[in-house]
């Protein structure tokens, strides 16, 4: 059989009525600073998704612009071949 320790720890006294509402309040702060850290979080989120969309429309506008001097520059580059072929036949 095993005995009980000699030394028993003292039981922690119950807090205080005043020490539990100062840390309720601790905690609600802390809590709401959590809750505004998040919504900071969401907002920063939000721009960052609007800024990659407007880089990314950005983009497509410039390869459509280049696809379509693209095509420019290939059917000038055609014409130039046909005018040479005509020449030399």
């Amino acid at each position: 059989m095993q005995e009980s320790p000699q030394n028993p720890q003292p039981a922690q006294p119950a807090p205080a009525p005043q020490d539990i509402h100062w840390g309720i309040a601790y905690l609600r702060q802390d809590v709401q600073d959590l809750r505004q850290g998040l919504r900071q979080q969401g907002e920063d989120i939000q721009e960052l998704r609007q800024e990659v969309r407007r880089d990314m429309q950005g983009l497509r506008q410039e390869m459509r612009q280049l696809g379509d001097d693209s095509r420019q520059e290939i059917q000038g580059l055609r014409q130039e071949m046909r005018q040479e072929i005509h020449q030399t036949l």
